[in-house]
Formats: structure tokens, sequence, C-alpha cells
């Protein structure tokens, strides 16, 4: 069902045996889910081979030039605001659902999505704690995006199809998170 596909791990590895690269999984679940939500497009995940616990999602979203006085530059700031924490987000839903004594002592790397989340809200405002403020909403958003009893389901779904040596292309995604509610952060 999906395109890209190439080996990660190992054929007989589960999530028991690997649960860093399962965060890994649904932190770029997170980010395409979020990319979804806000309306990207071309949106295409894959996780690098094991046993790298890391993944990319790439779409296509937002003004390459963003005007900060431009209302529909500002959205699509905000949006990717959104974007950013949601990787960071849902691993950390991953994490909570695990039992504490395999739970990890220190948070992982966020690979830069706090710099590009930064990054974002400065261009939206350049004093810091109206900056930061941008952020909250973002990361607030996320936790009604994921709480949401129907996109969990999704999160899961699509960290699964990565955890099996899957690429997700953006048809594939589409068809996958059909059912998405995108509500919760004031997008249908």
């Amino acid at each position: 069902m999906t395109t890209g596909s190439k080996p990660t791990k190992s054929p007989d590895m589960n999530i028991d045996d690997n649960r860093y690269y399962m965060s890994g999984c649904f932190h770029e679940a997170g980010h395409a889910l979020a990319a979804l939500a806000v309306g990207a497009k071309d949106i295409s995940v894959f996780m690098e081979p094991y046993p790298r616990c890391k993944g990319h999602t790439k779409f296509g979203y937002g003004p390459l030039n963003p005007d900060q006085t431009n209302p529909q530059h500002r959205k699509a700031l905000q949006d990717l605001i959104f974007v950013s924490a949601a990787g960071t987000f849902a691993e950390l839903i991953f994490w909570t659902r695990q039992p504490d004594e395999l739970r990890p002592l220190e948070r992982r790397n966020d690979y830069g999505d706090q710099d590009h989340m930064r990054g974002y809200a400065a261009l939206l405002e350049t004093a810091s704690t109206k900056a930061e403020q941008f952020i909250e909403k973002g990361q607030s958003e996320c936790d009604a995006f994921f709480v949401n009893v129907t996109n969990y389901p999704l999160l899961k779904a699509v960290a699964d199809r990565l955890f099996d040596n899957e690429a997700i292309d953006d048809p594939n995604l589409r068809a996958l998170a059909a059912s998405l509610d995108s509500s919760a952060i004031g997008r249908t």
C-alpha cells in the first residue's frame, strides 16, 4: 500500500526490542498528521535505517518569505509551530503509555523541533514573551489534537506502518488518516 519502502530494522524485531525506534516512529507520525491537519501538500514520512531512531517528515506548506503583516502568512507560521510541536508531543504520548520502568530517565533530543518553533515564533513576534505565547498555543493545540479519541488510533497506525519498514507518501497517508479530526485546532 505504500511506496518507497526500505529495510530499517531486522525482520524479526518487535516493539519490545526497541522502544526508542518506535518512539521515533510516533514522533514522525505526529509531524505527518499535524501537517495533514493544517492542509499541507505532498507529505512524505519515513524512518532512517535502524539503529538510528530518527525519521523525516517532508511537506509543502506556507510562504517562502512570510510577511508579518499578512494574516494568511501569520496563520501559516502558527500552523508550522503546531506541526513542529506535534513530533515531540506524539513521542511523549508513546512513552506515557509504556510501563514506568521502561521509560527513559532523560528526555531525548528534539532534533531541532524547538529551534523550528522559536524561528517561526520570532517571525510572528519579535518580543520574546509574545513569541513564547505562540509556542505555548501550538503545544496546547497538540494536546487537544492528540487526545481526540479519533486521532490517537490514527497516530498509532501511522507509527506502526513506519515501524514495519514503510515510508508513507502523501496519497497513502491521506488514505490511512481519512478520519482525522482537526476540529480541536480550529480546522475541519
